[in-house]
């Protein structure tokens, strides 16, 4: 079997992601709601939690899935707490420990950068290099490495292989997806940040919960892939929405 380019609509995903995120963290910065303190910050917020979860699997994983299943409530509340725990209380204690750093009117953009860190770098930057560099490998020709990889890719990315019109909503779903964990980012960097500067704990209650996302990833195959992401959005729009009105009420507070 000769080798094969994949269709390079697949590299609008993580280029779009890329950008998306890159830009919005740009915007903060020219009106001055970003810093270095705060960029850094919410790096260590989200790359010690994905490290944490990390590990965390790595010990617990089989375990869960063996006594529950792959596709089971307890499975994916396994999946959810610790994205609630890790990646929400985590953000809260880091913004928390180091408060002068992140004062209120930083909140959209930590949580920002902290969506850029996932979406941009992790699954974006990352992404957009491995299929630059399959591409690049595939594109050399009939060679052996050329088809050594080609094989392991149809294998199993067949979809890389699509006729663009068939790839088309792949790529569509997979912007939505990156869409929908910025602005879910978002939300919940600007509500811890929100709680650490108010003093008031029920704006963590308020993002805790917003974690539990992660508890649907198990039944995606169950779901259908579009009507997983369409879901997922819908509540990363209410959590955003959400943020935006805690703001909208505390510009009227300071106001008054």
């Amino acid at each position: 079997m000769g080798v094969t380019l994949f269709d390079p609509i697949f590299f609008i995903g993580p280029l779009s992601s890329i950008l998306v995120s890159g830009f919005l963290l740009y915007c903060f910065k020219k009106k001055g709601k970003l810093t270095l303190a705060v960029l850094v910050l919410a790096a260590l917020a989200y790359f010690g939690a994905i490290i944490a979860k990390a590990v965390f699997q790595y010990f617990t994983a089989a375990t869960v899935v063996a006594g529950y299943g792959s596709s089971s409530i307890e499975t994916g509340l396994y999946y959810g707490a610790q994205t609630s725990l890790l990646e929400v209380g985590g953000a809260y204690l880091i913004a928390r420990h180091w408060k002068k750093h992140v004062p209120q009117r930083y909140g959209f953009s930590y949580g920002a950068s902290m969506g850029f860190f996932e979406n941009g770098i992790l699954l974006g930057l990352f992404t957009l290099i491995n299929l630059a560099y399959y591409y690049y490998l595939l594109g050399l020709g009939g060679n052996s490495l050329s088809t050594y990889i080609y094989d392991i890719l149809v294998t199993s990315s067949p979809a890389l292989f699509y006729p663009p019109l068939k790839a088309l909503p792949i790529v569509g779903l997979s912007v939505l997806e990156r869409t929908s964990s910025l602005m879910i980012h978002i939300a919940w960097g600007f509500l811890v940040v929100t709680a650490v500067n108010q003093q008031k704990l029920r704006y963590l209650g308020y993002a805790i919960p917003m974690g539990l996302v992660d508890a649907l990833v198990p039944f995606s195959s169950e779901m259908g892939v579009a009507v997983f992401e369409l879901v997922v959005f819908l509540i990363a729009l209410l959590s955003l929405l959400l943020s935006l009105r805690v703001n909208h009420g505390l510009r009227i507070g300071q106001r008054q």
